[in-house]
């Protein structure tokens, strides 16, 4: 089973028309589908040509990349890259998810963005879960991936390969 790996893109490189082709020879190189890779845009990034990213984001997906917006929350621009990019994935930012479970205005953004994000069939992580009450209560928001420390310790590198259980997390039951 190959596993999933995701890469974060610079602003320069999503006005680099040649991008998809660098990264599906890589790919091919390796011997790997384009399936297991998720490109992430930070949305605190600055794109130059909206048109040009948006091209490289479209050849990118056609040939089975995955695109997420990461860090979801955090930046100025999150609605107009949901709007401008063709994306597969949100993963809501840290700094929402640590207080949902005491905090009711950091909850209602989050299961807003949640309710928005599977409005537009799209997958949602959600960063930072450090318990079992914030991972129950995302839960039950319809959020059905995690990354963070409830879900697994950081694992070096090396030793990935030998770890059984991937850093994201199932939240659904």
């Amino acid at each position: 089973v190959d596993m999933p790996v995701a890469i974060n893109l610079s602003a320069p490189s999503l006005n680099d028309e040649a991008l998809p082709g660098t990264v599906l020879s890589a790919l091919a190189k390796h011997g790997l589908p384009p399936a297991i890779l998720t490109v992430e845009i930070t949305e605190d990034v600055l794109v130059s040509s909206v048109a040009r990213a948006r091209s490289v984001l479209d050849e990118l997906r056609s040939s089975g990349v995955r695109v997420a917006i990461d860090d979801f929350g955090s930046g100025y621009a999150a609605m107009t890259y949901l709007h401008e990019f063709p994306v597969d994935e949100l993963k809501l930012d840290r700094q929402f998810i640590g207080p949902i479970v005491h905090d009711e205005r950091a909850a209602s953004i989050v299961l807003s963005v949640v309710n928005l994000a599977n409005e537009f069939g799209l997958t949602c992580v959600a960063e930072g879960v450090e318990d079992r009450a914030t991972a129950e209560l995302l839960r039950t928001y319809g959020c059905e991936f995690a990354q963070g420390r409830y879900c697994s310790k950081a694992v070096a590198a090396d030793a990935i390969r030998h770890c059984c259980a991937p850093t994201d997390a199932t939240l659904s039951s």
